[in-house]
């Protein structure tokens, strides 16, 4: 059943196969691309050779908003091979993330990244196994900047598993502080019945930060973050046209170990996703995502409204597609308006090799 699935998904235009400009279009990273084989390692064995650039900024906090460059290469007709470099870490950079909101703190996110994956396929089942590496080490302003993870996926049947297992992950700073984040896991599941994709998320770690000045190794803050996610997909494709729904339940756990106090937070996001092959060289994505239903926290303001659009558009010269996205759309910042300086700021640019 899972090979029905992927041959729905090979079937539409080649411009499926483009990067992080694609999904953030759609707001969802189910479609079958190299985001996707972040999840899920052994997804590199159903994606065709080829060489993705992608623009971002080097401040930018989401760690797939930087730039980019990912190669997919086929070694046998049973090995393959995947490679990015400046691409981060979801659990590396996330867990910083929320280390900073909750900590007070600026720590920087991870620099210089290295990420390879293998994959192999053994008698119908499919397994991975990968590495991420960051490091950046400035001396001058003493300043340290360091993490790794191994990554593991599996593939039987209708269900693929992806992991990904927190190495080290820790930060130094010119003003003797120091954020230390360990016992970090993500795995993800996906279960595919006929056109319906079910996906589980869950991500953990434990953040703490250490003030030098005062004595070696004395903590200030100790905080335990938990994150799950159980979403429905359904695809409804004509051949031309992709129509998609998706719906998640979405629940964020924070405990602060020091003081002893807990938060949470329950989420039940809708995304309406669209795509159209307008011809064999444009194709034009967009999608809307809002909370509905359940947005509920006691520690927690409920925020400004959560609708939010996005648009993009593809095009197909051959074997090289260009994927845009209106940056204006999506994003912290986004001012859900669309000016010159915004139009198609963040591109992906793929070469198909066969």
């Amino acid at each position: 059943m899972i090979q029905l699935f992927f041959i729905f998904l090979f079937s539409l235009n080649q411009n499926s196969f483009a990067s992080t400009a694609a999904v953030k279009s759609l707001q969802s990273n189910h479609i079958n691309n190299d985001e996707y084989a972040y999840l899920f390692p052994t997804k590199l064995l159903e994606l065709p050779d080829q060489i993705v650039f992608k623009t971002g900024s080097n401040t930018a906090t989401d760690s797939s908003s930087r730039p980019s460059a990912w190669i997919k290469s086929t070694l046998t007709d049973k090995y393959v091979i995947g490679l990015t470099l400046g691409r981060q870490s979801d659990l590396v950079d996330f867990s910083r993330q929320l280390s900073n909101t909750n900590m007070l703190s600026n720590f920087d996110y991870t620099a210089n990244s290295i990420n390879i994956n293998y994959a192999t396929l053994d008698q119908g089942q499919s397994y991975s196994l990968g590495f991420f590496y960051a490091d950046k080490n400035d001396k001058y302003n003493q300043i340290g900047n360091h993490a790794g993870t191994i990554n593991l996926g599996f593939r039987m049947d209708d269900f693929s598993f992806g992991a990904v297992i927190g190495l080290y992950n820790t930060v130094e700073t010119n003003l003797l502080k120091r954020l230390a984040i360990n016992q970090s896991f993500t795995g993800s599941m996906a279960y595919e019945l006929d056109d319906i994709l079910f996906l589980l998320d869950l991500s953990s770690s434990h953040a703490r930060q250490f003030n030098l000045a005062i004595q070696p190794n004395a903590q200030t803050d100790d905080f335990e973050f938990l994150n799950y996610k159980m979403g429905i997909v359904k695809n409804i494709y004509n051949g031309h046209e992709l129509l998609f729904y998706r719906i998640n339940l979405e629940t964020d756990q924070l405990k602060n170990r020091q003081s002893l106090k807990s938060m949470k937070t329950v989420k039940l996001p809708l995304t309406i996703g669209f795509q159209s092959d307008l011809n064999e060289s444009l194709t034009i994505r967009s999608s809307i995502r809002q909370t509905i239903g359940v947005s509920q926290s006691d520690d927690v303001p409920a925020g400004l409204n959560t609708t939010i659009a996005a648009v993009g558009v593809a095009i197909n010269f051959n074997q090289l597609v260009v994927d845009g996205l209106m940056q204006g759309l999506v994003g912290p910042a986004a001012s859900q308006q669309i000016n010159q300086n915004q139009f198609l700021s963040e591109i992906s640019v793929t070469y198909l090799f066969n």
